[in-house]
């Protein structure tokens, strides 16, 4: 995870959420989902930060949406499935985990 300490280290980019389930025959790494910040000018970060989550009469609530990209992802991404895999075999985790991935304007993946 990347902790944003101040809007200056802020990366303005692509924000994907890849989630990994326990499956029949071993982990299964499910679609990308894209966070896409609607109506977002220049000088509001586009980040889900808590009114995004939790305050559903709120700007950001309202005009933060997840969608499925499908063919519209970047490589780079494709690449952090392979990364998120590796991570579940690391901590040999069960169920269900969640990687939050970012890219930033060259499309470099940063999770």
């Amino acid at each position: 995870m990347i902790l944003i300490g101040s809007l200056k280290n802020f990366i303005d980019g692509r924000e994907f959420n890849i989630s990994v389930l326990t499956g029949k025959d071993g982990p299964e790494v499910l679609p990308p989902a894209e966070i896409v910040f609607v109506n977002y000018d220049a000088n509001r970060p586009k980040i889900i930060d808590f009114k995004a989550k939790w305050e559903m009469d709120s700007f950001e609530y309202i005009n933060t949406v997840r969608e499925f990209p499908g063919n519209n992802i970047t490589n780079n991404c494709i690449k952090s499935e392979r990364s998120c895999l590796s991570c579940w075999h690391l901590f040999d985790l069960k169920g269900y985990a969640r990687v939050d991935v970012r890219t930033d304007g060259y499309n470099n993946v940063l999770l």
